[in-house]
Parts: C-alpha cells; sequence; structure tokens
C-alpha cells in the first residue's frame, strides 16, 4: 500500500501511476481549456462584428432602394411626353405653331 508521502497513485486498474504524469496531464487539459476560451471569446467578437456590419448593410440597402424607386419615378416622367413637352415650353419657352405664348411680368 501507498503512503500518503509517496508521489503515486493507484488508477482503476490498481496500476501506479506517477503523480507528476497527472499534473502534466491536468496542465495540458488547463491550456488546451484556455486556448479554446480565448478562442470562442474571438469567434463571439467577430460574429458580433459581422451582425453589426449585415444591420449596417441592410439600413443600406433600404436607402439605396428608396433611391432607386426615386429615380424610376423620375426617370418616367422625364420620357413621358407631355412632361417633357412641359419642361421645354417653360425653360424654352418654345411655343407650337399657331400658339401665342404669355409671360406674366411681376
Amino acid at each position: 500500500m501507498l503512503s500518503t508521502l509517496e508521489y503515486n497513485y493507484k488508477n482503476s486498474n490498481n496500476k501506479t501511476i506517477p503523480r507528476a504524469f497527472s499534473k502534466v496531464s491536468l496542465l495540458f487539459l488547463m491550456i488546451i481549456f484556455i486556448y479554446l476560451s480565448v478562442l470562442n471569446v474571438q469567434i463571439y467578437l467577430r460574429n458580433k462584428d459581422l451582425i453589426a456590419d449585415e444591420v449596417l448593410m441592410k439600413t443600406k440597402l433600404q436607402r439605396d432602394q428608396l433611391q432607386n424607386n426615386e429615380l424610376k419615378k423620375e426617370l418616367f416622367l422625364f420620357t413621358e411626353a407631355n412632361f417633357l413637352e412641359r419642361i421645354i415650353r417653360e425653360k424654352l419657352g418654345l411655343v407650337k405653331p399657331g400658339e401665342t405664348a404669355f409671360r406674366i411680368v411681376e
């Protein structure tokens, strides 16, 4: 039987294992645990950054879609014949043959 002063212990198979081996194993497991913990924190922080980027991109996408819709409406107005005719008459002062243009001066 081993005394408490010895640096060995018995495992479940009643084989004597040096206590230093168990300390090395424990140290190795602690190092792996710390490494995995640090890795997990890094992954968490990266995920948090990616979620923030996703929210920013979705906001930008919505803003760009609204701007796109406004530009489509404007394009439709510019391609419409009546709108173009009205702009030409107002800005350039052109009239159709047989029409008389009046300008109100204040």
